[in-house]
């Protein structure tokens, strides 16, 4: 295995992380001989790293990146400025459906011509057969390792398979976040002066939104999205590690907790006292995001992915905060990253390497907000990227709170393949329909775990 070009120009950045400390690097890395080794054998291959320059040099480039068909155009504007800052260096992007590239990402890492980058949600056995490069001198070389480590570990697989600790062998470019968006007007009707500080506020705060006459708070069960109050419920107590460890499969992990069962009480509680629609489990996603748009509702649970339409649709009369926390446990919230990996055969790594620290850089992460609407990585003292849409900005600035605090969680969904849709999502209905107990609910989510994983 060959790169295309050595390292000539340093490409760190200076301690402010602007762009031109950034524009000019990149890092050589020759792959050890395991890690030419092919996958399914006894030995998995080692995607390892060795060495690490810093220089794209000067000779034409051109990074493969595959990506989900529906992210090419938010992608096209932060390649063509790194290709402003490195003109030697150019990317080729192809579009794949999600459900095939997902299903085909093994077999375009090992074809005769394996893009230089490609989008994949979750390691799955990618690391144990060897399919993608261990980025651990990539991130000691551009200083990821200063982030939080929030960012970071659900890229990180040990030599057992175990995901949150290891090696890192994958980067988001760009992060989703959960919280609370928010209608000033029909807030300020009812006596709310903006975000709650504690649990405790915006139990009371949900309260003085019922006399309002909208719905205190709008989700939908029909999807199982009211996963997204019940987990904030539960990580409100202080739980981000363990919730963690329990989405990654950590031997011993248990969900069947004091905290789990406190958070699905108060949620069926919060249901009883009409604080969702009383149709809650007929209410998609999409529904409940018109519902809060057409002022139906003062709180909506959700994404920051929502951020610029209800931007458009509520203009500045829209909020977003992340959700408080109980008494003073730090705040923590889902968050999932828009994940790249390097496959160990790519043939143009070092330049794929420079483009994902890119997107860390101030110009980077602005393009990031700009574009995508995520949340931008990087380091937890970075300044927020400014936005026209007050709502894309707030939640800008909430994940960079949330960085500060090291509290990104993964979605709790996301703990089994089945999971989400044979476990949660009925589960969570009849919890909300006073079918089940919140005891027998946090009994079962864990019992078909165990036996989802083989536990």
């Amino acid at each position: 295995m060959t790169t295309r070009h050595t390292p000539r120009t340093a490409h760190r950045r200076g301690p402010a992380r602007t762009a031109a400390a950034t524009a000019a690097a990149a890092l050589t890395i020759a792959l050890t001989a395991a890690a030419c080794g092919s996958p399914g054998t006894d030995t998995p291959a080692d995607a390892s790293t060795e060495g690490a320059g810093t220089d794209l040099g000067d000779d034409p480039v051109v990074v493969d990146i595959t990506i989900d068909t529906t992210q090419v155009d938010s992608l096209r504007p932060i390649t063509d400025a790194f290709t402003a800052l490195h003109p030697n260096v150019t990317f080729e992007i192809t579009g794949e459906q999600f459900d095939a590239l997902q299903q085909n990402a093994a077999r375009l890492m090992t074809g005769d011509d394996p893009p230089d980058l490609i989008s994949l949600p979750t390691p799955g056995n990618t690391v144990e057969d060897g399919l993608v490069r261990n980025l651990d001198d990539y991130a000691e070389a551009y200083g990821w390792t200063d982030f939080p480590a929030s960012q970071l570990n659900q890229w990180r697989v040990d030599d057992d398979g175990t995901r949150g600790t290891g090696s890192l062998y994958g980067m988001g470019i760009g992060f989703t976040l959960t919280g609370v968006y928010y209608n000033k007007t029909l807030a300020e009707q009812a006596g709310i002066d903006g975000p709650p500080a504690t649990l405790a506020e915006f139990e009371q705060d949900l309260a003085a939104a019922a006399t309002t006459g909208a719905t205190p708070l709008v989700t939908s069960g029909k999807d199982g999205l009211v996963f997204f109050p019940y987990q904030s419920l539960l990580l409100a107590q202080g739980t981000a590690k363990p919730v963690t460890e329990w989405v990654f499969n950590a031997p011993g992990a248990s969900i069947d907790t004091p905290e789990a069962v406190e958070a699905a009480r108060t949620l069926q509680d919060w249901a009883a006292a009409g604080y969702l629609a009383a149709d809650v489990s007929a209410v998609d996603a999409s529904t409940a995001a018109a519902q809060f748009a057409a002022g139906e509702g003062v709180y909506f649970v959700s994404g920051n992915w929502q951020a610029a339409t209800l931007g458009q649709q509520l203009g500045d009369d829209v909020g977003f905060f992340l959700f408080p926390a109980a008494d003073d446990h730090p705040r923590a919230a889902m968050s999932d990253p828009a994940n790249f990996v390097i496959p160990a055969a790519a043939s143009d790594a070092d330049a794929a390497a420079a483009f994902l620290d890119f997107t860390f850089t101030d110009e980077g992460r602005q393009l990031i907000v700009t574009n995508k609407g995520l949340a931008p990585g990087g380091p937890s003292d970075a300044p927020a990227p400014e936005s026209d849409v007050a709502v894309v900005a707030d939640a800008a600035t909430a994940f960079t709170e949330l960085g500060a605090d090291d509290g990104i969680v993964p979605f709790m969904g996301n703990a089994t393949a089945s999971f989400f849709s044979a476990t949660l999502t009925p589960q969570l209905q009849l919890l909300l329909a006073g079918r089940v107990t919140p005891e027998d609910f946090a009994a079962t989510l864990q019992a078909d775990y165990e036996s989802q994983v083989g536990g």
